[in-house]
């Protein structure tokens, strides 16, 4: 577990790696001088808008290989600088209609499960490498 609190005094702070962890949950806020946040196999079970209500740098999100089952409406919404999202072998099965809501620069969305990828490409137009 990280604590809510641990990674905000961190101004220089660029790249962070919790991979392997254990980890089943997001900090409540990512540094807003973070640019990647890597957080691969874990058992993380969702993600949250408050989980980056700081992240305002933040331009690289890797989530593959958790336990993330939803994602609601506006969950990227404060990482609006995101360019790479990394979802690939999660447990999706409910994806809300805004989900992906501010995601302007994405260029690159890794994703598995094949209705997932068709919904992001055909509504949000994003490049979905799977």
């Amino acid at each position: 577990m990280i604590e809510d609190e641990a990674l905000v005094e961190s101004t220089r702070l660029r790249t962070v790696g919790v991979s392997h962890n254990r980890l089943r949950q997001l900090p409540h806020s990512i540094p807003a001088t973070l640019r990647e946040f890597l957080a691969d196999d874990n058992a993380i079970l969702g993600v949250f808008p408050s989980n980056f209500a700081r992240g305002a740098e933040l331009s690289r999100l890797s989530l593959q290989r958790n336990k993330i089952g939803a994602l609601a409406a506006n969950t990227f919404l404060p990482a609006g600088n995101l360019t790479k999202l990394n979802l690939a072998w999660n447990n999706i099965t409910v994806l809300e209609r805004l989900s992906f809501a501010g995601l302007n620069y994405v260029n690159q969305l890794r994703c598995v499960v094949c209705v997932l990828c068709l919904y992001v490409l055909c509504v949000c137009v994003y490049v979905c490498v799977c």
